[in-house]
């Protein structure tokens, strides 16, 4: 099985990349996240994170495109990310 770092050197992969990628997977697994949780337990300082079974809303999309906060001397500026798992 193909290990995405051993694929394109643990750089960032663009979604068509990884659709590509996911094309070489068992198509029948079931897809997990991370989802992290920032508790307020004092023994808890960071917060836990658990996996959980993939659904859409476990997603977010970040559009920097135009944005006019963010300079292009920034590695944010023009750019697009999703995020698969979640951070509560």
């Amino acid at each position: 099985m193909p290990h995405l770092c051993r694929q394109w050197g643990c750089v960032a992969v663009t979604v068509s990349a990884f659709i590509e990628w996911l094309q070489t997977q068992d198509q029948e697994a079931t897809v997990q996240c991370i989802v992290h949780d920032r508790s307020g337990s004092y023994y808890e300082q960071g917060g836990t994170a658990g996996e959980e079974d993939f659904t859409p809303d476990r997603s977010e999309y970040t559009d920097f495109r135009g944005y006019e906060f963010v300079t292009p001397d920034r590695e944010y500026f023009n750019r697009r990310y999703l995020l698969i798992g979640v951070s509560s």
